[in-house]
């Protein structure tokens, strides 16, 4: 029996927790770090330009989203490599398809934007999808075992070759390939790495006697990729088109500073919450429990960040990418409301995709999609960036109204055990208020000087978050 298999479903919760933090959480810095660099070196209009190429690659891929990852982690059959050779031969059917639709589109793209340099560009981008089409598919068994170690360090190896791709590429000859090439670097080092740490044998017969079930999940989530791109494509097909590349560089770049709690949140909590719930799915007390842990845990970790982000306003974009990346508008506190709405209802996805009701979530992502863009074109127009942002914090209130609801339906929970479980975080949330409105009244902070007292706050919530978590009786043992 290995370590794995000894430890409690507890710890192994908590085990993958900690290598999913590590592993995303370093390979954001790594980006982070990336990006402080090209933007000194690339311009706004080449972020811009990317971000616009990356819209019509999540179209495609999201229109045929076969939802193989969550299919293997909740299958009982999952492990079998019959059922593995099925997903890949799938995949790459898919992924020759994807790469076919995007050549024989570039030029259509281009003329959308009115950017007749896209079309070759586009042709480049449209290896992306092939790339991933050949991934191990064994590497959802790991995550389906709660074994993230490997794949948190796979990803971490992949950022650190395609930064390191992106960097000298700048040096040489700064363009928007710099971001195209560090991207196909990422991919063909994950596709690599994917198959050292779960290899699988490819070439027998797959069992296509598992293509029924295969098609009745990916059925039963059909919709839900395609609303989900329409959400993150939004600000690209939005502000893009109706305002300008320029504008959806500094939207994308400041986006990338206030989504923070979003990212934490899903990569990190929700990636790991699928398997979890998958494996408590017939026990109503423990999934009840479980899901009002994260819920709290999720607004403890990532409300006094959200808050933090916002209260230091373009201060943050300013130092980070410089002056360039800044609007007159408040950009970064309705982003930073953004990426918390985001955080929170990232709990309730995980939960559908575990208990194989992700119907519930394509209800949800409607609600979200209609939203946005309902109010997204006339704010467009009218406010640019800053209206786009206030129509994604509209979209997501209204979507949480929806997950909430079918969330405790099905952990059979009520809305007053809900509102028990936010108070610490309300309460922490409140209290921080407070602490920032007495710092503006008695030193009114302004520019680097905001930045100064945000990370001196936030390294204390840190100590203190610490201190609970490894220091209590029993605490290390959770992550060992």
């Amino acid at each position: 029996m290995t370590v794995i298999e000894k430890m409690s479903l507890g710890q192994r919760v908590m085990a993958s927790f900690a290598w999913q933090g590590f592993g995303r959480i370093s390979e954001r810095m790594i980006r982070f770090g990336m990006n402080i660099i090209l933007a000194r070196i690339l311009t706004t209009d080449d972020f811009g330009l990317f971000m616009a190429l990356l819209a019509p690659i999540a179209a495609v891929e999201t229109f045929t989203f076969l939802s193989s990852g969550p299919f293997i982690i909740q299958n009982d059959r999952g492990r079998e490599p019959g059922l593995l050779r099925t997903v890949l031969f799938l995949n790459i059917l898919r992924g020759l398809l994807l790469c076919a639709v995007l050549l024989s589109s570039a030029s259509l793209v281009a003329e959308y934007f009115g950017r007749p340099e896209m079309r070759t560009l586009m042709m480049f981008m449209a290896l992306l999808p092939l790339i991933n089409a050949f991934m191990s598919p064994a590497i959802h068994v790991l995550e389906k075992e709660l074994r993230f170690k490997p794949v948190a360090l796979n990803g971490l190896v992949a950022a650190v070759v395609g930064t390191a791709v992106a960097l000298s590429l700048a040096y040489h000859s700064p363009s928007v390939w710099v971001l195209i090439l560090g991207k196909l670097a990422f991919a063909l080092s994950s596709l690599i790495g994917s198959w050292i740490i779960a290899p699988m044998n490819p070439f027998r017969r797959p069992d296509l006697s598992m293509f029924g079930n295969f098609r009745r999940y990916a059925f039963g989530a059909f919709g839900i990729p395609v609303l989900i791109m329409a959400i993150g494509q939004a600000p690209a097909i939005l502000i893009g088109r109706l305002d300008s590349m320029e504008s959806l560089g500094v939207f994308a770049l400041t986006y990338r500073l206030a989504e923070l709690p979003v990212f934490l949140s899903l990569s990190v909590i929700g990636s790991v919450l699928i398997p979890a719930y998958s494996k408590l799915q017939d026990d109503v007390v423990k999934l009840r429990r479980v899901w009002l842990l994260a819920w709290s845990a999720i607004g403890l970790g990532t409300l006094p960040v959200a808050l933090l982000v916002a209260w230091s306003g373009d201060a943050l974009p300013v130092f980070v990418w410089g002056s360039s990346y800044t609007t007159n508008q408040p950009l970064v506190p309705v982003l930073a409301l953004v990426g918390f709405l985001s955080a929170t209802l990232s709990i309730t996805g995980p939960l559908f995709w575990g208990v194989g009701k992700p119907g519930i979530d394509r209800r949800m992502q409607f609600v979200r999609v209609i939203i946005v863009y309902a109010l997204g074109v006339p704010l467009a127009v009218s406010l640019g960036a800053f209206g786009v942002g206030c129509a994604m914090a509209i979209g997501l209130l209204g979507a949480l109204v929806v997950g909430i609801n079918g969330a405790l339906r099905i952990v059979q929970s009520d809305l007053m055990t809900l509102v028990r479980n936010s108070i610490p975080f309300l309460g922490i949330g409140l209290l921080l208020i407070l602490v920032l409105a007495l710092i503006d009244l008695s030193f009114s902070p302004q520019g680097f000087d905001r930045l100064m007292w945000s990370g001196s706050i936030a390294l204390c919530l840190l100590t203190i978050a610490t201190c609970f978590i490894f220091f209590r009786p029993g605490g290390m043992k959770r992550f060992l």
